[in-house]
């Protein structure tokens, strides 16, 4: 049987609910800080690099900074937003500072000598390409909430970033419906 070329194409665009919880300027940070320690951990262990070994004791600090800024948020007193502004800056220094470290690790890695084993070349070469791209989308997210929080600018919908995990996560207003965070699709039909 003869295949034929097919005379027409149909494009169909949709749009699908995403599965990340709500995101929060702290929680997209705190995303931010536990992805990044965890990956430039696997590396250093990858690549025999030390400077990484209170990994522990930086994530806690910043779950303790999210867990404040939760708990200013909550609260109803007269300097709730001077808290607010405060805390964030101190889990934004936390974050960015982390960034800083990881980025010395990235040149770190960088001037070392290539493994002999081709495996372990393969997981160090994995690894950096994912700590680079989560370190760019948590500088995002840092930069978003340093405008938002620091400066008291209304950031637009669409430069925002809703999940480190699902970059592609737009908010998307149906209707009467509230607010749903989705994503794009498309099906092409020949």
């Amino acid at each position: 049987m003869k295949r034929t070329q097919p005379t027409a194409v149909r494009f169909d665009g949709f749009v699908v609910e995403t599965n990340i919880h709500y995101p929060t300027d702290s929680s997209l940070l705190l995303d931010g800080l536990r992805v990044l320690l965890r990956l430039v951990t696997a590396l250093s262990a990858e690549t025999g690099l030390s400077g990484w070994r209170q990994h522990r004791y930086l994530l806690k600090v910043g779950k303790a900074l999210h867990r404040r800024i939760d708990k200013a948020g909550r609260s109803r007193g007269k300097d709730r937003d001077a808290r607010l502004q405060a805390h964030y800056g101190e889990l934004l220094a936390h974050v960015e500072g982390i960034a800083a470290r990881c980025e010395e690790t990235l040149t770190a890695v960088a001037n070392q000598e290539n493994s002999a084993d081709v495996l372990a070349q393969v997981v160090r070469d994995a690894l950096t390409q994912e700590l680079r791209e989560r370190l760019a989308l948590t500088a995002r997210v840092c930069d978003q909430t340093t405008r938002r929080t620091q400066q008291g600018e209304t950031v637009p919908a669409a430069e925002k970033l809703f999940s480190l995990f699902e970059p592609h996560t737009e908010m998307r207003n149906r209707g009467k419906r509230p607010d749903r965070h989705r994503g794009r699709a498309f099906k092409v039909q020949y």
